[in-house]
């Protein structure tokens, strides 16, 4: 697959991941590093790279990977554009994306 890094909307976050070589289906993990204010608005993980017009089952997990949560379906475009709306993430802590193409 190829590893990805990206930007995230607040300084006191890392976010990587990767995708499969033909882009269907990917792992994606952010982790909040520290508290800060940017923490406490609304953010969004936008995913670029991925095929704009495949359709992507999107789950989220536990960094344990015990616990798993439908998030929805979304285009590549969505997710390249608008983003995954984030939930507030406590200090060091985190959460895994799994991406599977439908």
């Amino acid at each position: 697959g190829d590893a990805v890094r990206f930007d995230p909307e607040s300084t006191s976050q890392i976010c990587h991941g990767v995708y499969s070589v033909d882009r269907s289906e990917a792992m994606v993990s952010i982790v909040q590093l520290t508290s800060d204010s940017e923490n406490e608005r609304t953010q969004f993980l936008r995913l670029p790279g991925l095929v704009a017009d495949r359709k992507y089952r999107v789950a989220t997990f536990d960094s344990d990977l015990s616990v798993g949560r439908d998030v929805g379906v979304f285009s590549g475009q969505q997710l390249e554009t608008l983003g995954l709306k984030l939930p507030v993430l406590q200090p060091e802590s985190g959460m895994i994306f799994q991406l599977l193409c439908i």
